[in-house]
């Protein structure tokens, strides 16, 4: 049986990555619970408190960096261009939800249908076009 010798900066690099990944999974995984380092009266944001306002904003952060890293991780899958969608559609959210739109036409669920059905055909035929060269 062979044994294959690594040599010493690919196994440094891969203890790098594996460490930035597990930095990254412990960071997105407490971003919830900061809300609670406030009191439940504390000042007022937009349309909620302020530990109301952290709760969901904190929340859509997450789920935005877990997609962009599974974007990350999806380089040179054919589906990779499909995590486009969920991300651009989160990143708007999130935007609104930080600048506190939800009461504007921003918001309303005629835009958002409107432009995911667009983002949505934009990203199909961009993805044969460039699939066809």
């Amino acid at each position: 049986m062979k044994t294959y010798k690594q040599r010493p900066s690919e196994t440094a690099k891969s203890q790098t990555t594996t460490y930035k990944i597990v930095i990254f999974l412990i960071t997105v995984t407490l971003l919830i619970y900061i809300h609670d380092a406030f009191d439940k009266n504390y000042g007022k944001i937009g349309l909620s408190t302020v530990r109301v306002y952290l709760y969901t904003v904190l929340s859509e952060i997450r789920f935005l960096a877990v997609l962009l890293f599974s974007y990350y991780l999806a380089k040179g899958k054919p589906w990779r261009f499909v995590l486009w969608l969920p991300i651009i559609m989160t990143t708007y959210q999130t935007v609104i939800r930080i600048f506190s739109l939800q009461k504007t036409g921003y918001n309303e669920f005629d835009l958002k249908l409107t432009l995911t059905v667009i983002l949505f055909i934009f990203l199909i035929i961009y993805y044969f076009s460039k699939k066809k060269k």
